[in-house]
């Protein structure tokens, strides 16, 4: 079994225009943690994931590596969050993109896409070999459904 037989194909999507804004409302409408981010011809360019949200929300000093690990001191800082979020909001996803994420093919075994979902710990873009365009999503729960028998290709 391969990984097409499993993915969902018609996962939500964003263009790199598209703007923070539209990113959190395809997050909150889809319940996806992170959604990959398209050219034009449906070409793969990188993920627009929460993570990266919350990161750009926190002061830079806490989201380097040895910056600092406790912001207890800063518990009231509420409206200066929404003022940082309310600045985001209204940037274009393409310029906080997580390029580095490992690539699904369809072709790939299942087993080895079980592995790289657990090394990731996030669900996976499926892009074509040759071409790079985005075919599908991988998650953990695309497995599991398919596993149990609620998709009919496994």
């Amino acid at each position: 079994m391969t990984c097409s037989s499993v993915m969902n194909r018609q996962p939500v999507t964003l263009r790199a225009g598209d703007t923070i804004a539209d990113a959190v409302a395809a997050m909150r409408g889809s319940q996806h943690k992170a959604i990959p981010v398209v050219d034009g011809q449906g070409c793969y360019l990188g993920l627009f994931n929460f993570h990266a949200l919350l990161g750009l929300l926190l002061p830079k000093v806490v989201t380097v590596e040895s910056g600092l690990r406790d912001l207890s001191f800063a518990s009231d800082m509420e409206d200066s969050l929404r003022e940082k979020l309310k600045e985001l909001l209204g940037r274009p996803v393409k310029d906080y993109l997580e390029r580095e994420v490992t690539l699904i093919h369809p072709d790939m075994p299942l087993m080895e896409a079980v592995l790289l979902l657990y090394k990731a710990n996030n669900t996976l873009p499926v892009v074509e070999r040759d071409g790079g365009k985005l075919v599908g999503m991988l998650s953990p729960w695309d497995v599991l459904d398919c596993l149990e028998g609620k998709q009919h290709a496994c």
